[in-house]
């Protein structure tokens, strides 16, 4: 990509060099682009924003400069505000050439669309949006595209796939711009004919999706209480936000029990329902709930199926109807919708793990507790035994958060198991004692024992487990 191609792409407020040395240098090429300050190399453009940059002492500040003219990067994309690091830059690497711009997500976006040579017009795009069930509802297409023999991306908050293999952790996150892109390139030319993704608001805020447009956008809900107001404002906001990916889609998905539905469908160019209480396109005629499958009966394309899948709860049910509407409106046959669902697995999400003894096992690695009360309380509408709950803190939790974690866990569970990755440490000890102190302000029961590392304790109650017992694994694997 050359100098006069970034420099067309970008808003810039201001530029270290004249129109003279622009024109002479028009022809310069980069091969990489980076915003990751730590994988510079020679002949690449870096962004720097304020969030890269805000932490830096000024002798890091000084090695990045240096960094920077040993590694002979051509181009520096900054984000204006940062004139005490321009200047030191300058100062020792006085050969890059400096951008400055107030819109630095912009530019990320339109450089890596250039540079990757839109691969988002080589793929069919499918968008989930929503403040619940995305990541769900994403892993339940992708199987039934897959099962239709459809080669298959995904983008998830947890992982980013092809096909069976993971090929990138998120860790709670949509990938960051620039990697957003690759990604999309690099399916693309591995013949990926389909890519499912979550659209997070705060992703659609960032402008990651702007230039693109959606084959199907499936809508699955706008839950007032679920809305991070400090990031999207009112609910109005959020869902004005969520409806620029409607507009540009070609078809949705709609959820007719969601309260925004109405305006979903008057912002959709062409759209199909799902849902269980409304009157809808794609509803069950009955569904059963139990400890560890849920049961749909359903008439897909007019066929009759009876689908029984290891996913738990109601939110589940909406979840599988989006996928089924979804999948009927691309015409894949209700046998192999039916296989898609009752071969999902979702690793770490609700999922039921088999064992010889039959007894109801599922882990789930949610950490938001609001998040993990409802599922308590959605578990407990089917459970008549006693819910037993094994967990461990997490590096970082407030002293208020795993209190309150205790607090929920003692309300809706009869015993909780509390583990550390390392009794040992002094700082897991007590962020384990934290949540005790919560579960002790209820009348359930919580127990720690120091000796026993997390595999142990996992063990320890699978030994004890009654047949009516249900253990749920919150944020462990085993």
């Amino acid at each position: 990509m050359k100098l006069s191609e970034i420099i067309s792409k970008i808003d810039i407020k201001k530029i270290n060099i004249d129109r003279n040395e622009i024109e002479k240098k028009s022809d310069l090429q980069i091969f990489r682009i980076e915003e990751d300050r730590r994988k510079i190399a020679k002949n690449s453009l870096l962004f720097l924003d304020k969030k890269e940059v805000e932490d830096l002492t000024k002798d890091d500040v000084k090695s990045l400069a240096e960094e920077i003219k040993e590694k002979e990067v051509n181009i520096i994309v900054l984000e204006t505000g940062l004139e005490d690091l321009e200047k030191e830059i300058l100062e020792i690497s006085k050969d890059v050439i400096i951008i400055c711009t107030d819109n630095i997500e912009n530019a990320k976006i339109r450089i890596a669309i250039e540079f990757y040579a839109n691969p988002e017009k080589e793929l069919k795009l499918i968008g989930i949006v929503g403040t619940r069930g995305k990541t769900t509802t994403a892993f339940i297409i992708r199987e039934i595209l897959e099962k239709a023999g459809i080669r298959t991306g995904l983008i998830t908050t947890m992982y980013t796939m092809i096909e069976n293999k993971i090929v990138m952790q998120n860790q709670g996150n949509m990938p960051k711009i620039l990697d957003f892109f690759k990604i999309l390139r690099v399916m693309a030319n591995e013949s990926v004919m389909y890519v499912v993704m979550e659209t997070p608001v705060s992703s659609i805020k960032e402008g990651l999706f702007s230039n693109i447009c959606f084959d199907y956008v499936v809508y699955t809900n706008i839950i007032k209480e679920e809305i991070n107001k400090e990031k999207y404002g009112n609910t109005m906001k959020c869902l004005e936000n969520t409806l620029e990916i409607v507009r540009n889609a070609k078809k949705v998905v709609v959820n007719e029990d969601c309260l925004a539905r109405e305006y979903v469908k008057n912002n959709a160019k062409q759209y199909i329902t799902y849902g269980i209480t409304n009157k809808c396109d794609i509803i069950p005629s009955s569904f059963q709930i139990r400890s560890n499958y849920t049961e749909i009966s359903i008439m897909i394309n007019k066929n009759f199926v009876k689908i029984r899948m290891a996913l738990i709860g109601q939110t589940s049910v909406y979840n599988s109807l989006a996928a089924i509407a979804l999948a009927s409106m691309m015409g894949i046959n209700a046998e192999t919708i039916k296989n898609g669902l009752e071969s999902v697995v979702i690793p770490g999400k609700r999922e039921i793990i088999p064992n010889p003894e039959e007894i109801p096992i599922m882990i789930d690695g949610e950490r938001d507790n609001n998040r993990i009360e409802m599922l308590l309380k959605e578990l407990r509408k089917y459970i008549t035994g006693r819910i037993s709950v094994v967990v461990g803190a997490n590096e970082g939790d407030s002293e208020e958060k795993l209190f309150n974690l205790g607090r929920i866990l003692g309300k809706h569970a009869e015993i909780i198991n509390i583990t550390t990755g390392n009794p040992g440490k002094d700082d897991e000890r007590k962020m384990s004692n934290t949540i005790l102190d919560g579960v002790r302000s209820t009348e359930a029961k919580g127990y720690i024992d120091p000796k026993l590392d997390r595999k142990q304790t996992i063990e320890l109650i699978l030994s004890k487990a009654e047949k009516r017992d249900y253990i749920l694994l919150l944020g462990l694997r085993i």
